[in-house]
């Protein structure tokens, strides 16, 4: 009898290095950010992405990821200071590590 065995490898786990928001200002007062993700060499592909506020990612759902720039609007508008946003990242081969970045928000 005739045996074959099929070796399948999952493509490499996301391995997030960073993510900056608006290029690595350090104030803003627009609630509409560029969060920008860089990858850890060696990385696998990203497929999908969360982002939030909270570092639990509550409310939160899977986004398709299509670009290294992510459009990103601060959930509560009116109330000014520290803001951090969260992010992490999903493929076949399960979820990235969490990273963050802070912004001082202001209102005028």
């Amino acid at each position: 009898m005739f045996s074959k065995t099929i070796t399948y490898q999952l493509p490499a786990k996301v391995q997030l290095q960073s993510i900056m928001i608006n290029h690595g200002d350090t104030t803003t007062s627009n609630a509409n950010i560029t969060v920008t993700v860089t990858l850890t060499s060696g990385s696998g592909d990203p497929k999908q992405y969360m982002i939030s506020e909270n570092e639990l990612f509550i409310g939160s759902v899977w986004e398709a990821y299509t670009s290294p720039s992510i459009l990103y609007t601060f959930t509560n508008i009116n109330t000014a200071g520290t803001k951090t946003v969260f992010l992490k990242l999903k493929n076949i081969s399960g979820e990235s590590n969490v990273v963050s970045d802070q912004i001082e928000y202001t209102i005028y």
